[in-house]
């Protein structure tokens, strides 16, 4: 069997005239003749058409099925055909930016557009298209996208052709090298104690709990509301999130967080006081309308509203971890993958940090506290009878 990769050039009718394309053709295992189109003649140069058809032919000396590849998938096919496959293992939130991510490619490429003609270069030009807002998909939405969110929505594209390269349905992702571009972490507003205490103060008895979590143990609203009493240790203070039947956190990580004593109190009342049986810590809140009730609860203080307010509660809660404890720790308390974003994204220096080094004495030695003997030692918490809901 032939196993070299040619390349070559054919002409194509287009809307505008006659177009030249660059092919690369070969035979499969069986000795029927395949190719593939590589892109314009006039879009992309000979020499990286010639290295597209050297990444063929060692695509296929590494896996000899995808020389079987048949004719390939319009973006339609592929877009449906994913989310057949992908959608029960992905979590809601995350099929719906899939189905995003496939409305912009549908919008640049055409329902009818072969996936296997789409090259490094269109690949490109989508980047581009999202960037200058092109590809607006809400008819009233004027202002571009942001860096952050053009990111998003290329790695989503990325994930949906590898899915067609790992089903031999491409040989090569198009979008495998489309440089992401980095955007400076935006300005987000802390919520200090005296702020959080007035918050408080004024939020109805249904979500005084909810903003405890997200404050005090740096929940996401999604993980406050799906909290199940079964996840909480109270001899060692300390809380699990872990999916459950109808819920996966993000990115399906396990992590424990430690409860402050404060919140254990509010915990043991919320506990003490709920029916028997009743598996979440919360149950008559609706996550759509925690933005706002949130921001009533602000006008009900007296105090100025502020972008994301949930989650400015728990990036609140990873700065003040960050003071406190070494890095790696709040990684795995913040549930993060990398070190970088907690630092990048989750932290920010306070106003009663500026504060303190103002009042304080620039000569002032650091103050070295004791250590506790034996006998110092807090008595350990009283066990909470956890068997209450056995029934």
């Amino acid at each position: 069997m032939r196993r070299a990769v040619t390349l070559y050039k054919d002409r194509k009718q287009g809307k505008n005239g006659i177009v030249e394309y660059w092919c690369c053709r070969w035979f499969d295992e069986n000795g029927k003749r395949r190719s593939k189109a590589l892109g314009r003649v006039d879009e992309l140069s000979e020499r990286d058409a010639k290295k597209r058809t050297s990444e063929i032919e060692l695509a296929f000396d590494k896996n000899p099925s995808k020389r079987n590849t048949g004719k390939a998938l319009t973006t339609s096919q592929l877009c449906q055909d994913y989310l057949e496959e992908k959608g029960l293992e992905l979590r809601p939130g995350t099929v719906l930016k899939r189905k995003e991510c496939q409305t912009y490619l549908l919008k640049h490429f055409g329902q009818n557009r072969r996936i296997d003609s789409i090259s490094k270069v269109d690949a490109g030009k989508f980047k581009t298209a999202l960037l200058s807002n092109r590809l607006r998909v809400e008819k009233k939405r004027k202002e571009k996208l942001a860096k952050n969110t053009v990111n998003s929505i290329l790695v989503m594209a990325k994930a949906i052709f590898n899915w067609a390269v790992e089903k031999d349905l491409l040989t090569v992702n198009p979008f495998a090298h489309v440089v992401m571009d980095t955007e400076a972490p935006k300005e987000w507003h802390p919520v200090e104690l005296d702020e959080f205490n007035k918050i408080m103060e004024h939020a109805p008895q249904r979500l005084k709990l909810v903003i405890a979590l997200c404050r005090m143990c740096g929940l996401r609203s999604g993980e406050a509301l799906n909290l199940r009493w079964s996840n909480i240790d109270w001899d060692k203070n300390r809380l699990t999130i872990i999916a459950c039947d109808e819920w996966m956190p993000k990115d399906g990580d396990k992590r424990v967080i430690p409860i402050p004593p404060e919140l254990a109190k509010m915990l043991l009342a919320a506990y003490a006081a709920a029916p028997e049986g009743q598996e979440k810590v919360i149950t008559d809140v609706y996550e759509g309308n925690l933005h706002r009730d949130f921001l009533a609860i602000l006008k009900r203080a007296g105090l100025k509203p502020f972008d994301k307010p949930i989650h400015s509660l728990r990036k609140s809660c990873i700065t003040d971890w960050a003071s406190r404890y070494p890095m790696h720790v709040v990684k795995e308390y913040a549930g993060h993958a990398s070190i970088t974003t907690t630092q990048t994204f989750y932290t920010q220096v306070s106003d009663s940090d500026y504060d303190k080094a103002t009042k304080e004495s620039f000569w002032t030695k650091p103050v070295v506290t004791e250590k506790v003997t034996e006998s110092q030692e807090k008595p350990k918490n009283e066990a909470v009878d956890t068997n209450k809901k056995a029934s």
